[in-house]
């Protein structure tokens, strides 16, 4: 009998801001896997640092050189060592951040003072309402990031991510646009506006924005993906066919394109 073929589902593009991002892999690898030549920091600049100043300098050791548990663990305990204030809020947001510990960073941002000028801060309790799905609030802090360092890329393309999740479609194309103007080679800003020309049927328009995302990151399994929707929409099943095996062949795992791929065979 034949079947019927699911339309997969057209998705939004995002990504997790972390200044570890700018790692090298192989790098990031070695020095984890490297566990015991690692003894601890020395503070240059103060004969007698505070634990607030230790648990800073191993969460900058997290972030641009070490990104382990181990590390994370020792800002842990410098943390629970010092003194309630603003700053260790700030310390205590950047951990939960980089633990992916969403529930406990908007614990503290909801119960604790925080430095409400900070881009950084803001950014991070935003992040973490965008994972539990508390959009309104999530837009709160992200235009407070945005303000505070509107030339931040990503910043302004997280902004975009939040608008569209709340389906304010102008608004988040008037900040991919922008992002574009800035820097006309960033695929997350080409992919989120072919979504949005999806949702208005204008299937040619969205097609050009993958494309041209594609074409910036062969990479990326979600552009992939939404091409294949958008070729079952268009019954070009060649096309989506070939654009499902090349997700299957950045993520094999993938679950959807199987699927979407079986029915299509």
């Amino acid at each position: 009998p034949s079947h019927s073929i699911d339309i997969p589902h057209v998705s939004i593009t995002d990504h997790y801001i972390s200044k570890t991002n700018i790692l090298n892999r192989e790098k990031e690898v070695s020095l984890s896997n490297n566990k015991n030549s690692f003894l601890g920091l020395e503070h240059l600049t103060k004969e007698k640092p505070s634990s607030l100043d230790m648990a800073n300098g191993y969460l900058a050791l997290h972030d641009k050189f070490m990104p382990t548990k181990a590390v994370l663990d020792s800002v842990e305990w410098y943390l629970d060592m010092t003194p309630k204030s603003k700053a260790k809020n700030k310390a205590l947001i950047h951990l939960y951040f980089n633990k992916k510990a969403s529930k406990q960073l908007i614990d503290v941002s909801e119960n604790a003072m925080i430095d409400a000028d900070d881009a950084w801060t803001n950014y991070r309790i935003g992040q973490a309402y965008l994972d539990e799905n508390k959009n309104t609030d999530a837009l709160l802090y992200l235009k407070k990031a945005v303000k505070e360092m509107p030339l931040d890329l990503d910043f302004q393309e997280k902004l975009g991510v939040c608008y569209m999740r709340l389906e304010y479609f102008k608004e988040a194309a008037d900040i991919f646009n922008f992002v574009l103007s800035e820097h006309p080679k960033r695929p997350l800003a080409y992919t989120n506006l072919g979504y949005i020309e999806v949702l208005k049927n204008n299937f040619k328009s969205a097609e050009n924005y993958y494309l041209k995302a594609i074409n910036l990151d062969p990479d990326l399994e979600q552009t992939c993906l939404n091409l294949a929707a958008l070729y079952l929409i268009k019954k070009d099943k060649q096309k989506a066919k070939d654009y499902l095996e090349r997700s299957l062949k950045i993520n094999p795992n993938n679950e959807q394109a199987q699927y979407q791929l079986a029915l299509l065979k």
